[in-house]
């Protein structure tokens, strides 16, 4: 357990020294309240919950008030001795610890699909029988040892092999060997995120700069901004290359879509409250930098479909896809307005969005490891239901850059021309996860996805109006 996790450890301590509830109806009442504050955390309490903190409170509390020391026998009570209970809170501490590996593992194999009902009910039958067995052969020796020497020495050995094993494997990111290259290349978020940025760092750029790719930043032609979101970042390495080609050097400002003012537009993240003033912050910072530095191009990209689900104006209960991207057509014309003339202004839409996140099936394919065959759906995009969850958003952004004369580059209906999008170049799959490109990608298909997504021609116009300037 955390530290900051303590507490819930010494709530339970606490009540050892607590005054018995003496009176019947404050008891009743006390025990009841118990039960439904511990039922309201298991009804309420979901993915966008962070858990642990303040969202463990309500079930902390709850199991204090069911074990509080009472002076007269509860309902409440009477139901947790009944002996099914009593024998649920003997395997409880074996529940506990063997359920999670399970779950996990059971996860593993079904390619990160959540149980059906039937599943979840031999997982839970596995559980309890793995349980008993655990409080049987270890839990119990271990309470009434023979020989404590032997019981200790053993316990101390068997944790030091566990950690060493442990230390090894998460130092080797596992046993990698097992499996193909092609497998070992998606195995996780983080590998398929490698690539080292050529320029880190950009005098008068600092906090949310990603990265500096493309031309030398003092040789270049002309220079450019990439500003959004994780939507933004991921195209970094793609950007390196067409940047070299153009003679374009290009700065990537990762922090969030362009129009979140935290005024006229506010962005709802459960995991991050302050998200809006910290999108407001960047943003100043932005535009002062586009400001100062008067860079040739300014590039605007972001998880647009995402974006316009989770912004707001005041109201954060009124929010929706209509309402956000109203917000988002308006945000980011006086964005535009803010920049002001000089730069072009160029605008990306979203890459085609999966569903779900495909690659544990494409990592399940390829490993060889024992995995449930994955339905050919998880890693298939169709270009007509693409285009249909897409359209409005995209629709919105040809109008900003109609009323802005803003150019919009069309990445999701340039790689959705055939009745399937593009998710598979080279032989490699081209996405992290539902949502993002990877970015660990051979570069013959880094060429190949240049020309899929239409960035080839990103610069083609800036390289165009330098040269009739210089003319």
């Amino acid at each position: 357990m955390l530290p900051s996790r303590a507490w819930e450890l010494a709530l339970g301590g606490l009540i050892v020294f607590a005054r018995p509830i003496r009176h019947r109806l404050a008891a009743e009442v006390a025990a009841f309240a118990g039960i439904l504050l511990i039922l309201a955390s298991v009804a309420a309490l979901g993915a966008d919950h962070p858990f642990p903190g303040v969202a463990a409170l309500p079930c902390c509390l709850g199991a204090a008030l069911v074990i509080w020391p009472k002076g007269h026998p509860t309902v409440m009570a009477r139901v947790l001795s009944l002996r099914p209970m009593v024998f649920l809170g003997l395997i409880s501490y074996s529940l506990y610890l063997w359920h999670w590996p399970i779950l996990v593992f059971f996860r593993h194999y079904t390619n990160g699909e959540p149980p059906s009902a039937l599943e979840s009910a031999l997982l839970i039958a596995l559980s309890l029988a793995i349980s008993i067995a655990s409080l049987r052969y270890i839990e119990t020796p271990f309470r009434r040892p023979r020989g404590v020497t032997r019981v200790v020495t053993t316990g101390v050995a068997t944790m030091a092999a566990m950690l060493t094993l442990g230390l090894v494997l998460v130092a080797a990111e596992g046993l990698v060997w097992r499996i193909p290259a092609a497998a070992s290349a998606v195995r996780s978020n983080k590998v398929m995120q490698q690539w080292k940025c050529p320029r880190p760092t950009l005098e008068g750029l600092e906090g949310n700069l990603e990265c500096v790719v493309g031309a030398p930043w003092d040789k270049a032609h002309r220079r450019a901004v990439v500003w959004g979101d994780s939507n933004a970042q991921h195209f970094k390495h793609l950007l390196d290359d067409v940047g070299k080609r153009s003679n374009v050097a290009i700065a990537i400002w990762h922090g969030c879509a362009p129009h979140i003012d935290n005024e006229r537009v506010r962005q709802h993240n459960a995991k991050q409250p302050d998200r809006s003033e910290k999108c407001a912050a960047s943003r100043r910072k932005i535009l002062d930098w586009i400001a100062r530095t008067k860079p040739d191009i300014v590039v605007m990209s972001a998880s647009w479909l995402g974006v316009a689900t989770t912004t707001y104006h005041r109201d954060l209960g009124k929010r929706s896809g209509e309402t956000g991207r109203e917000l988002m057509r308006d945000g980011l014309i006086s964005t535009i307005g803010e920049i002001g003339a000089g730069p072009e202004i160029i605008i990306l839409t979203d890459v085609p969005y999966f569903r779900s996140n495909p690659t544990p099936c494409v990592f399940g394919k390829l490993s060889g490891l024992l995995r449930r065959p994955c339905d050919e759906s998880k890693t298939t995009l169709l270009a007509s239901d693409v285009l249909r969850r897409h359209g409005p958003t995209n629709r919105v952004l040809q109008r900003v850059a109609d009323a802005t004369g803003a150019r919009l580059i069309p990445i999701n209906a340039n790689m959705c021309r055939n009745d399937t999008c593009i998710t598979e170049l080279n032989g490699e799959f081209i996405y992290r996860n539902r949502n993002h490109i990877r970015i660990n990608l051979q570069v013959n298909t880094r060429s190949a996805l240049i020309v899929a997504t239409g960035l080839g021609r990103l610069f083609v116009l800036a390289r165009h109006q330098a040269a009739d300037a210089v003319q």
